[in-house]
């Protein structure tokens, strides 16, 4: 699925919505509509998750190591700058 396709996918969480305009294309915060991301950055994984490589206006929570069988991984959530709202988990 293409990420100009997003804002059509029911299936995908309302924390992002894709944003067209003249000049630009970009996702932004459902709640505040800062902008956040822009969708060549965005890759889709599965039908209710995807990966963004490059982000901006967004504040991380402190970094926790979590053990997952063998392998140990360090993640921190990933929160709107403007309102605090949680967007996902970055992953080390």
């Amino acid at each position: 699925m293409a990420a100009e396709d997003l804002h059509r996918n029911p299936g995908w969480p309302l924390i992002f919505e894709l944003v067209r305009t003249v000049e630009y294309r970009f996702f932004h915060c459902r709640r505040c509509s800062c902008c956040v991301a822009f969708p060549d950055t965005f890759f889709e994984k599965a039908e209710n998750y995807g990966l963004f490589v490059a982000v901006f206006n967004f504040k991380l929570d402190k970094q926790k190591e979590e053990n997952r069988g063998n392998v140990c991984i360090t993640t921190a959530d990933v929160h709107c700058l403007q309102c605090n709202n949680l967007f996902g988990v970055k992953v080390d």
